[in-house]
């Protein structure tokens, strides 16, 4: 016996899957089927979540069941590159999907057909998409605006609070430093304080005070020599592990 399951959704709260529901269990009690499960979600055809589709496509993976039924097409994609996604995947998995009020059954040649148009409408959408987006750029750009992340810097907070480690350890090593900042990784920190004049790059003596950046630092050799012959610390900046002092210092946490 062909095992089922079925897929209802609707896009408010205010209405029910309750019909859907009924016309899919007549349908697949008149035909025999065999009812796994059911699967029920209340979301717009926009919205990208929706739990139960979810549940559905990892029941389908596992095999649970051979055949979705669902009563319209859009009940099952919020676009066309989505619902040919749904469908990609349910055929990879070996499971077919029919749709009781339009002629759409991927067991028969006309619904391998439709899914065939289904591709190609596809990615012609894919197309219009990158070529809008394009378009948008091209505006964004001759209008003067930036493109990227905008810069960031430290939070009044963190250089309140970095001042203030300072004053109380002049000694403290930038590692323990940055350490006392949760969400930013060190060398966002260290780079960040130093871009605010809170520290310098290049250490001197035992204190954790950095000097200006050194000279001749080749970062993409690791190089890490500046023209003096000191270790210019870059890898605090760039993360170029490997240098003689990244081994000797840094990746023991005493700076």
């Amino acid at each position: 016996m062909t095992r089922v399951a079925l897929y209802a959704r609707v896009s408010t709260r205010k209405q029910t899957n309750e019909n859907q529901m009924e016309k899919l269990l007549e349908f697949a009690n008149a035909r025999g089927y065999e009812v796994f499960s059911q699967y029920e979600d209340v979301v717009s055809g926009a919205d990208k979540r929706r739990p139960e589709l979810h549940r559905l496509m990892i029941d389908a993976k596992n095999r649970k069941f051979d055949k979705v039924i669902a009563t319209k097409v859009d009940r099952l994609g919020r676009s066309v590159i989505h619902l040919q996604q749904v469908f990609l995947d349910l055929e990879r998995w070996g499971v077919q999907i029919e749709i009781t009020d339009q002629p759409i059954d991927t067991s028969t040649p006309m619904g391998k057909f439709t899914t065939t148009i289904l591709g190609a409408v596809a990615e012609f959408e894919r197309d219009l998409i990158q070529e809008r987006t394009r378009d948008g750029l091209s505006r964004t750009v001759a209008a003067g605006t930036k493109l990227g992340r905008p810069k960031k810097d430290l939070t009044p907070y963190q250089i309140a609070k970095t001042k203030k480690l300072l004053e109380e350890n002049p000694d403290i090593s930038l590692t323990k430093l940055a350490s006392n900042f949760e969400g930013i990784s060190r060398n966002t920190y260290l780079g960040l304080a130093f871009k605010a004049g809170l520290i310098t790059r290049q250490k001197t003596g035992s204190s954790g005070v950095y000097k200006e950046t050194p000279k001749n630092c080749d970062v993409n050799n690791r190089t890490i020599i500046d023209g003096n012959g000191n270790s210019c610390y870059g890898c605090l900046e760039h993360d170029c592990e490997g240098c003689d002092f990244w081994n000797a210092h840094v990746n023991k946490g005493e700076v």
